[in-house]
């Protein structure tokens, strides 16, 4: 087994920004009604062959892998083209990130920097919605440079969570029913290196759950907000202790709608990463499990799927690395995507469709195109395909009231103005 080689690309990085089989038709289509330029064409092969469709179920010591470079080349398909939502600066939205949530009621909500001058030197922290068969229209937060996360339960109601680099404050800002925005700050210590603070936010359906792992900290804060209860408020649940935590790099805190929330965090101590369960009904952490056979593993994506698996997207060596388990062995199932070297500094983004397809968004090395690698629900063969041929920068993920994979994602041209994109895996 070859030497593990752990990755340093965690330390200068801020936390929480193909080809198929020849019969596989993909269900993606684009926006009609809009009018973009003309893409070039997308190749289209085989990712995994029929003989090792079932490696899933591999050990952890034997990760499967896909060579994708050795794979032959397929005819073109059609061209890829997003929705554009709105114009940004290009010298940020090259290290940016976007954060897409979708509410019962289907409405989108996409979290992102908006930028008024060339350089970006005052950007603003804006949220943006578009319902179901309407347009897109938004708020901007405040004043803001860094990351930032956006989770919804109720209709009209997301917050967005956000280190305060104004103020050195970790604060939520809670969407009211006029439009207007609440404001709560958390009594959490910034770190003295606050370009390293990591933090996670999600939800039950019932709770917001957010999480804050500071570099230089012994500790990662937790906090729950019950929006079912008669006087909700930001109640302090009992810390993760944990030296020098470190977040995933997109989203690393998932609920399973049960009593359990799931952390995913590097230990200082050891150096890997791991996922810590809490669980609500004792206000503690009485579990955890490391990556310990994958060691290099720089995660940057957790999912919870319908099946209650922990399965997790991240760079192993260079190259996309798709894992699912249980707070047991997060290793039971591994996939290495040899070939599918991913872009430094941009993560993947990993979620389940409502049909149990496996989705991973990622950026290849060059950042000059946007994949995605799906893991069919009845065959259990993963493909992988181009899903948009041009530059690519913050992808994230979501679910559409319809059930298909949403992608928001920054694209820039050789000016200095980037587009701030949706792609729809079908017709909106």
């Amino acid at each position: 087994m070859r030497r593990l080689i752990l990755l340093t690309i965690a330390a200068v990085l801020p936390l929480s920004g193909c080809n198929c089989h020849d019969e596989f038709e993909s269900g993606w289509d684009l926006q009609s009604d809009l009018e973009f330029p003309e893409d070039a064409g997308v190749d289209v092969t085989a990712d995994v062959e029929p003989d090792i469709a079932d490696a899933w179920d591999a050990p952890p010591d034997l990760v499967d892998t896909v060579d994708v470079a050795d794979e032959p080349d397929a005819p073109p398909v059609e061209p890829w083209q997003p929705e554009v939502v709105e114009s940004v600066s290009r010298t940020h939205a090259l290290t940016d990130r976007t954060s897409l949530a979708v509410d019962p009621d289907g409405t989108l909500w996409l979290g992102y920097h908006e930028c008024n001058t060339l350089g970006c030197d005052n950007p603003t922290l804006k949220v943006v919605h578009k319902p179901v068969g309407g347009e897109w229209a938004g708020e901007r937060i405040r004043a803001h440079e860094g990351i930032f996360g956006v989770s919804v339960i109720e209709p009209q109601k997301p917050i967005v969570v956000f280190p305060d680099t104004l103020e050195d404050t970790y604060k939520a800002a809670m969407r009211q029913p006029d439009g207007s925005w609440r404001f709560h700050t958390f009594p959490v210590d910034r770190s003295r290196t606050p370009r390293y603070d990591g933090f996670d936010v999600t939800n039950d359906g019932k709770s917001y759950f957010v999480s804050f792992a500071p570099q230089d900290a012994q500790r990662v804060e937790f906090y729950a907000y019950d929006t079912t209860a008669s006087r909700p408020q930001w109640r302090r649940k009992a810390p993760l202790e944990v030296t020098n935590p470190q977040a995933a790099m997109e989203r690393g805190l998932r609920a399973d709608n049960g009593d359990s929330v799931y952390l995913v965090n590097q230990s200082g101590q050891s150096g890997v990463y791991g996922v810590y369960r809490y669980d609500e009904e004792v206000d503690a952490w009485p579990q955890s499990v490391e990556l310990e056979q994958l060691t290099s593993t720089f995660v940057h994506s957790l999912f919870i799927t319908a099946d209650y698996r922990l399965c997790m997207s991240g760079n192993y060596q260079d190259d996309l690395l798709v894992t699912c388990g249980s707070m047991f062995d997060l290793t039971g199932e591994t996939r290495l995507f040899r070939g599918e070297r991913l872009a430094y500094g941009h993560p993947s983004s990993i979620i389940e469709g409502t049909d149990g397809t496996l989705y991973v968004a990622f950026n290849p090395d060059g950042n000059d195109e946007l994949r995605v690698a799906r893991r069919d629900v009845v065959t259990g063969t993963w493909t992988v395909e181009t899903v948009f041929d041009g530059p690519s920068y913050g992808v994230s993920t979501a679910i559409a009231q319809s059930g298909d994979l949403v992608i928001s994602f920054y694209t820039c041209d050789d000016t200095d103005r980037c587009s701030l994109n949706v792609l729809w895996e079908t017709p909106q």
